[in-house]
């Protein structure tokens, strides 16, 4: 995870929308956001018959190290953290990935919020990429609604079948160069 300190979190924008913030998130949230991924991926787990994905089985010691170079976004409602989602920079791409949300807070418009938030940080990024299950229909949902499409498909680790899916940043009006 890149340096983050605890004023990362007072200069973090005023809660939004239902009342939740985004905010980076903290080493010692990992462990937290640990927990509410293996919530949130016991379902997709469930769908595919297979407990043995990675997302279940991550150790705090192997999502301490895979943090430490991405940048990890945290949503907090009231006081509690119930979602999180990690990117990092690859070449002049954005590698986006482990978009979770408890199950309790889903289809409340956090995964969206989390999703255009984390761009944010990449704005020099050409494209944005990421995968998920080729029939987890409402992940491939969310991702279409904030305008990523899929380009192709993968395997993920024990077998899952996956869509690719890309996204390319809007250019501002005027090709973003100064007169």
């Amino acid at each position: 995870m890149k340096k983050n300190n605890k004023s990362a979190q007072l200069n973090s924008p005023p809660k939004e929308g239902l009342g939740v913030g985004i905010f980076l998130a903290l080493q010692e949230d990992l462990v937290e956001i640990l927990e509410i991924q293996k919530k949130a991926f016991l379902s997709e787990a469930e769908f595919y018959q297979n407990f043995n994905i990675q997302p279940l089985t991550q150790t705090l010691s192997e999502i301490e190290e895979e943090c430490k170079e991405k940048v990890v976004l945290k949503a907090v409602v009231d006081g509690k953290i119930v979602g999180s989602i990690r990117a990092n920079a690859f070449e002049n791409d954005c590698l986006v990935n482990k978009l979770v949300v408890l199950p309790e807070y889903q289809r409340q418009g956090i995964g969206e919020k989390l999703l255009r938030k984390i761009e944010t940080y990449f704005p020099n990024s050409k494209k944005f990429t990421l995968a998920t299950g080729a029939e987890s229909k409402s992940n491939i949902r969310l991702y279409q609604k904030v305008g990523y499409q899929i380009v192709g498909k993968t395997t993920f680790e024990g077998g899952i079948e996956a869509v690719v899916m890309e996204k390319t940043p809007q250019t501002p009006k005027g090709g973003g160069k100064n007169p």
